[in-house]
């Protein structure tokens, strides 16, 4: 009653409004029966309130509330039964105030700060965590706790953000999972442990929550008649976790000789130099390009010599491997991740073409691919738009098309279709069982 009472005071002299969405999504990478997806976003109400207490001063509240179905329901059949209930999850997109003195501005508060020029895909975009309850969404990103400040001059600028608590990625609650599964981690040359797993589970170990474990980004730019240039540097952590440190025996399984192990996992300290670019170019194109060299920690994962001791005594050993084994996880070289793409409205069409070296969840030399990426839109008419888009790296293949209608101007409903496939060799394999038809709902206030 308190926050309502809080919330009408303060809208009686703000912008007030919101967005109301419900999606709806079925597996279609399915042996028999078809799995609901659960990506968290079956119903999603966004309201936001915008307010200026004094002309220097803004205030910005944006609250988001997702309700959507329990983990445990996956077909329709479970959808009586007393475990599914209806978890929700209620968190700040916005929650900030700022004050503007000329040319400084200072924000503090939940935010969220998009770096990188590019559309959708952005290499230089790491000061907000990963948002993967939807795993096809790289693009998405976790507000966080910040103080933000921008000096802004009519040709050049600095952008300053520092981030107290670090804060990890969400992951997907479907099967997709984002991380090496057991055997690609024990199967990683001569020095990987000579053990036959049954099951592996990740065990989170975040960073404290200390100054020195703070994280800090600056960003100068310049901006000209045709082109804006950008330099940055980001000091801080990985948002995705990555296998750390001496793994434990958690089971025996003493007809066939598996175990089950315990991995932990964490967060990985990463400082980022970037360069950004975008410029008009003839015939209307708009391109751009960011280049990133990172240069991360080295994980390993490795086994205590008591828990093989204990394999040897149980027969799943013959001895302790001497010297005892160590899998590089993260190797701790640098490396050069970039995306150079273009766009270009033709008429109701939009095209845009992209090239990325180096997905998100590559992290060494060794693993980097590239990928072309398209976006194509076309409006018929206004209230109609078509959409396909798609990704490869010349072995697997993410394919997505629909139709999105608008309805008296502020309605929305769509159908779309995602298609994801490849060898394991590729890293768009992972992704499979995130292929799905979707129905979205959506309207705006």
């Amino acid at each position: 009653m308190l926050v309502l009472l809080f919330w009408s005071t303060l809208s009686a002299a703000a912008e007030t409004g919101g967005r109301l969405q419900s999606n709806f999504r079925l597996g279609i990478q399915c042996e028999g029966g078809c799995p609901w997806l659960n990506f968290e976003d079956s119903l999603i109400w966004q309201p936001h309130l915008r307010s200026s207490p004094s002309p220097n001063v803004r205030l910005r509240i944006e609250p988001q509330l997702r309700v959507y179905a329990s983990p445990l329901l996956t077909d329709i059949d479970e959808s009586q039964s007393q475990y599914a209930l209806q978890p929700f999850d209620l968190q700040p997109v916005v929650l900030s105030l700022s004050h503007q003195a000329a040319y400084w501005k200072n924000t503090v508060g939940y935010q969220r700060m998009a770096w990188g020029v590019g559309t959708g895909m952005r290499v230089l975009d790491n000061i907000n965590p990963f948002d993967l309850r939807d795993p096809t969404r790289f693009d998405q990103r976790l507000s966080v706790p910040m103080w933000r400040s921008q000096i802004t001059g009519q040709k050049a600028g600095v952008d300053f953000a520092f981030v107290p608590i670090h804060t990890p990625a969400r992951l997907p609650r479907t099967t997709v999972s984002l991380l090496p599964d057991a055997k690609t981690l024990f199967d990683a040359g001569e020095d990987a442990p000579p053990l036959d797993i049954r099951d592996a589970r990740g065990s989170i170990l975040a960073p404290d929550r200390t100054l020195p474990n703070s994280q800090t980004a600056v960003r100068g730019f310049w901006v000209g008649r045709r082109t804006d240039i950008g330099l940055s540097w980001f000091h801080g952590f990985d948002s995705l976790p990555q296998a750390d440190g001496t793994f434990m025996l958690t089971g025996f399984q003493t007809d066939s000789d598996r175990v089950d192990v315990g991995i932990p996992l964490t967060y990985p300290r990463l400082d980022i130099v970037g360069l950004d670019l975008k410029t008009q170019l003839p015939a209307s194109i708009l391109a751009w390009a960011e280049l990133g060299l990172f240069l991360p920690a080295q994980t390993t994962v490795t086994a205590s010599e008591s828990q093989l001791n204990a394999l040897v005594t149980l027969g799943a050993l013959d001895a302790v491997p001497d010297p005892l084994p160590v899998v590089d996880t993260q190797d701790g070289e640098p490396y050069l991740r970039w995306i150079v793409g273009a766009e270009r409205l033709i008429g109701p069409v939009y095209l845009n073409l992209q090239w990325l070296h180096g997905f998100p969840t590559e992290r060494c030399n060794d693993e980097l691919k590239d990928y072309g990426l398209w976006l194509v839109h076309y409006n018929p008419i206004p209230e109609l738009r078509l959409e396909s888009s798609g990704a490869t790296d010349a072995e697997g293949i993410w394919l997505s098309g629909g139709i999105l209608a608008i309805l008296d101007d502020s309605w929305e409903i769509g159908v779309h279709g995602i298609w994801i496939e490849g060898p394991n060799t590729s890293s768009l394999a992972f992704l499979s069982d995130a292929s799905q038809v979707r129905l979205q709902v959506g309207t705006s206030y």
